[in-house]
């Protein structure tokens, strides 16, 4: 079944936005993190990733309630209810406004209790870390509360008023830390900026909700008892597959905090971060597929889910696997030009722990539309037991593997369970549910993936044996070459005929728009200069020349 251009128009529109959202995001960490890591020091810095990692645990609190009712928001926008659609919404902002509260307790006891186990913790730290606490945990509880409209811009699409109010928060939120860093105020300076662009950035949001969607009505009046018991159903089980998710994501830091110091939470998180960019890469793809998949779902179209997923896995699965071979081949040419020779080089240096963790991210990035597709359809049981035992696999390999290998061992408790859950276990799931064959699945996704791999690989490797890059404009060049290799790849190898051709045909319209829009400028400019000018014989500018 084809989409209609419509569709697709959305689709390019919001992935675009997500990318350059991206782009800003990543932009600003890559000239920040140098910045705050040297006026926070290693074990500043590290404490400042155990703090991030501690309040990422905050989105449990919720139960479940922020995906559901995303979700819940998508499908009565899907078909038109817009009634239901307004008791969704005030529901879930009451039920929230108490969660809100659980945030705030939550922020004061985490910020009495976590200096109590930090090996090496400097004298002074401790009452840092409460106010930390107490800003961060108090700008989420605005968050929590005003969730609502924010889902209102992913039910309606519209990830690119989104994305335009997150790229402006996040240059105002920059700009503020260069100057509170400066002024020597630390990590409470710190924690006041994330706090105060959070709160600008939800507040924005509460705003503009009503201006895309005018049917839109939240009230506390308008809650209900059943709109509750459907959000909280779906939440729970989405709530263990939260839980899975960041056990994954944030409790690396707190075994090494555990087993090890800050300044080794520090070197863990600076390849963890650079990792996690490399997610948020492809997490708009994901995320860009999910209302599709959800109307699909809602309106009964089996073949046209069908093909949504085998096309837009194989997509994900090139991308990610072209992305991951340039950022594995450079990433130790980045991490010394970036950071230094003393994060760069050694047994468990920064880069050889970012290209483990990477292996992990490719995974993860390959099959995040059956993430989507599983969640669209409400199958959150298969998803909480995917990401729980991944989730359980790296938290026992990490603490086992750490005594022995140090870091080393922590990335690679992270690496072998996404190995097996996400390459294997998890397409097993998809495939079974939507009724494609495994033959199928790989001869339509991973059949042109493997033949991208093999020769963006060895092409790759190639422009790498020339030599390593001594400078930020040799790494761009190489970075430039080795990303138009792997696109090119990608056009001749990882797309079928009809698809370079739909491809094609959508520049060509572009561009025919584009120098359209060029000559009709031109003519007006042609006009204006041909049109007699004449001041009125009274007029300001006439005596103001005379």
């Amino acid at each position: 079944m084809t989409k209609p251009p419509g569709q697709l128009r959305v689709l390019a529109r919001n992935l675009c936005s997500n990318w350059v959202g991206f782009a800003v995001h990543a932009a600003v960490a890559f000239f920040l993190t140098p910045f705050i890591l040297r006026h926070l020091g290693d074990a500043g810095y590290g404490v400042w990733a155990l703090l991030a990692s501690l309040t990422g645990y905050y989105g449990l609190l919720d139960a479940g309630l922020r995906v559901a009712l995303t979700r819940s928001l998508t499908r009565d926008l899907a078909v038109g209810d817009y009634g239901r659609l307004n008791r969704t919404a005030s529901t879930g902002m009451v039920a929230l406004a108490v969660v809100a509260v659980f945030v705030l307790l939550a922020s004061l006891l985490l910020g009495w209790a976590t200096p109590w186990f930090i090996n090496d913790l400097q004298p002074g730290v401790a009452s840092e870390i409460w106010w930390c606490f107490l800003l961060v945990g108090a700008a989420l509880a605005v968050q929590f509360v005003l969730f609502p409209f924010s889902a209102v811009f992913t039910a309606t699409q519209r990830f690119d008023l989104a994305n335009a109010l997150g790229i402006t928060t996040r240059l105002l939120s920059a700009g503020a830390v260069v100057l509170l860093l400066n002024a020597g105020y630390g990590l409470i300076g710190l924690s006041a900026v994330v706090a105060g662009s959070n709160v600008l950035d939800y507040g924005l949001r509460w705003l503009l909700a009503y201006r895309i969607l005018p049917q839109l009505h939240v009230s506390p009046r308008l809650a209900d008892k059943d709109s509750l018991r459907e959000i909280a159903h779906f939440g729970v089980w989405n709530t263990v597959d939260a839980a899975s998710v960041r056990i994954i994501l944030y409790t690396d830091g707190m075994v090494i905090g555990w087993f090890l110091s800050p300044a080794a939470i520090a070197l863990f998180a600076l390849a963890a971060n650079v990792r996690n960019y490399f997610d948020e890469l492809f997490a708009p793809v994901g995320h860009v597929f999910f209302p599709p998949a959800t109307h699909a779902h809602a309106r009964g179209d089996a073949e046209g889910l069908r093909r949504l997923y085998l096309g837009g896995t194989r997509l994900l699965a090139v991308l990610a696997t072209g992305a991951g071979l340039i950022a594995a081949f450079w990433a130790e040419d980045f991490f010394r030009l970036w950071l230094g020779e003393r994060y760069a080089d050694g047994a468990g240096s920064v880069p050889m722990l970012f290209q483990i963790l990477l292996g992990a991210a490719v995974a993860t990035a390959s099959q995040r539309l059956g993430t989507q597709v599983l969640l669209a359809a409400a199958r959150v049981k298969t998803m909480v037991a995917l990401t729980a035992s991944e989730a359980a696999a790296n938290l026992v390999l990490s603490i086992l593997l750490v005594r022995q290998f140090g870091l080393l061992g922590v990335a690679l408790g992270t690496l072998l369970p996404a190995l097996v859950v996400q390459f294997f276990v998890k397409p097993w799931c998809v495939l079974a549910f939507l009724r494609i064959s495994t033959a199928e699945y790989l001869r339509e996704v991973w059949g042109r993936t493997a033949l991208v791999g093999v020769v963006a690989g060895g092409l790759l490797f190639a422009v790498r044996w020339l030599g390593p890059a001594e400078s930020w404009p040799a790494l761009l060049g190489q970075g430039g070459l080795a990303t138009a290799i792997v696109l090119g790849a990608t056009a001749a190898l990882g797309l079928t005929k009809a698809e370079r051709g739909r491809f094609l045909r959508a520049l060509l319209r572009r561009a025919s728009v584009l120098w359209q829009r060029r000559g009709e400028a031109a003519r007006e400019r042609d006009e204006l200069r041909q049109r007699p000018t004449t001041t009125p014989p009274h007029s300001p500018a006439a005596e103001a020349h005379a």
